[in-house]
């Protein structure tokens, strides 16, 4: 999640209310798992510390015990690739969602399929919803398009949102 300052501006307030509405409704999605790490100060930035962790073996261990049959990613480290090439070779389908100006071209050539993230897409999660509950997973595959809808039936996905 963004960083809020002791006394937050009220641009800070606005990108931390959006990520964390996307976050709360990507978490409530059936078979999803959300990964938030810790923000630490480096003189005048923060860092995000843990989430490469968390994600890297919450992965390695669901892909070796034979729990999933896919993972869909939003990365853009190449600290995930061990875990994905683990993951890979455990049989399991990955998916990398990635946006364009934060992420390591070596993770394209890791995955099963990629797909931007395009203003478009995040659309979705911004527009505002008359509803209480969040978008049906259908909405967040629907870029997949009929590569899932071929991985009907399988065993339910791992997925992770890494900050």
């Amino acid at each position: 999640m963004p960083y809020l300052s002791p006394k937050p501006s009220l641009s800070e307030k606005t990108l931390y209310a959006g990520q964390q509405k996307l976050v709360s409704h990507i978490s409530k999605l059936p078979n999803m798992q959300v990964r938030l790490g810790k923000l630490q100060r480096h003189g005048n930035h923060f860092v995000q510390k843990r989430v490469d962790v968390l994600f890297a073996l919450d992965l390695a261990k669901a892909a070796w015990k034979n729990e999933i049959d896919a993972a869909v990613l939003f990365a853009g480290d190449s600290d995930f690739i061990p875990a994905i090439e683990e993951a890979n070779q455990c049989g399991v389908k990955t998916v990398l969602y990635y946006y364009q100006p934060s992420f390591n071209r070596d993770l394209l050539e890791c995955v099963t399929d990629s797909y931007e993230i395009t203003p478009e897409l995040f659309a979705q999660f911004t527009r505002k919803n008359t509803h209480s509950s969040p978008p049906q997973p259908r909405d967040m595959r629907e870029p997949l398009g009929s590569k899932l809808k071929q991985a009907e039936g399988m065993r339910p996905a791992w997925n992770s949102w890494g900050e």
